[in-house]
């Protein structure tokens, strides 16, 4: 059975994520159906403390490990898809939960309302 962990909407599609570092394309129409997005990155943990996030900044699909803050860009251009490591979120800040519930936040140009761009 799949578990769903997060849903998000990214250029024009749902992407499902299970938590564990995979993902899926959710079709809506003309039926419900789910489609496996492959990746070059096979290994991603199974613990717990380790359990993905998927954010969507502008044109970028994140994934995130918040306890280990590692970050992660997926880029959709290639089959599989490529994982790449991000160092840097340029003009992006995120917002991570402290506990164990919530769904971090992306925004776009933080020193416009007074915060600054953030890293790990």
């Amino acid at each position: 059975m799949l578990k769903t962990d997060q849903i998000v909407e990214f250029n024009g599609q749902f992407i499902l994520s299970d938590g564990n570092g995979r993902f899926y394309y959710v079709q809506l129409a003309p039926q419900l159906g789910l489609q496996e997005i492959t990746t070059d990155k096979q290994d991603w943990s199974p613990e717990p403390r380790d359990m993905t996030e998927v954010l969507v900044c502008g044109d970028m699909l994140i994934v995130l490990i918040p306890l280990a803050c590692e970050l992660y860009r997926l880029d959709f251009s290639t089959k599989p898809a490529s994982v790449m490591t991000l160092e840097k979120l340029d003009d992006w800040a995120l917002f991570i939960r402290a506990e164990e519930t919530g769904t971090p936040l992306s925004c776009m140009s933080p020193e416009q309302w007074g915060g600054r761009s953030n890293s790990c």
